[in-house]
């Protein structure tokens, strides 16, 4: 759009000076030339009004475009200022996923004779969780501003760190039973799932 005005403007300033040097060269002497020259107030305030109309549709045009690069600027800090909440979220995700690779051993038949009970390694861990994703949530209602793959890479984020968190406060609540291989399995699975999603974020926004 910017440029197509401006190619008007130009056209018209153009035409403007080839009329004016034809004029200067022939000396008057051109008939249709003396004709412009009869109707040159109607031609001025026509010309005045193209000129205006050009210069209205190149202003119009560059707001257009640097609103455009302003938002543009603006979903890039918008999504490096997620993918850094992600980081925090997912600092404390590894540290469950090295904590259960620990447990591992004694779920199933091995741990059918313990007791419940939650460790202190446990209740920490739970206590870690980053329950509060306040750039997420005010950021949430313009993240089809973020495009494919972008968007879908911080839904399922966040979405499996929600998931996770439910299921770790649920099992906390009742006493941290002991859990068969295939619950540990899966748990373990979908800490690796959120891991992926938050290292591709990483490598698209240079967070580290």
């Amino acid at each position: 759009m910017l440029a197509i005005s401006s190619i008007a403007v130009a056209l018209i300033v153009a035409g403007l000076v080839v009329v004016i040097l034809a004029d200067i060269r022939t000396d008057g002497s051109v008939t249709w030339i003396g004709t412009l020259r009869e109707w040159q107030t109607m031609l001025g305030t026509l010309i005045g009004f193209a000129t205006a109309a050009g210069i209205l549709a190149l202003s119009t045009a560059f707001q257009q475009e640097t609103m455009a690069q302003r938002n543009a600027e603006a979903t890039v800090h918008a999504g490096h200022a997620l993918a850094v909440e992600a980081r925090s979220m997912n600092d404390v995700l590894q540290r469950v996923r090295q904590a259960a690779s620990t447990f591992h051993a004694v779920s199933g038949d091995a741990a059918a004779g313990s007791s419940a009970g939650c460790s202190g390694v446990i209740q920490e861990l739970d206590n870690a969780f980053v329950r509060s994703t306040p750039i997420y949530d005010s950021i949430a209602p313009k993240l089809a501003d973020f495009g494919d793959p972008n968007l879908a890479l911080f839904v399922n984020f966040y979405a499996t760190h929600s998931g996770i968190l439910r299921d770790a406060d649920y099992y906390v609540s009742k006493g941290c039973p002991p859990t068969k291989p295939e619950v540990a399995t899966q748990f373990m699975k979908r800490l690796d799932d959120a891991n992926d999603y938050y290292q591709r974020i990483a490598k698209i926004y240079g967070v580290h």
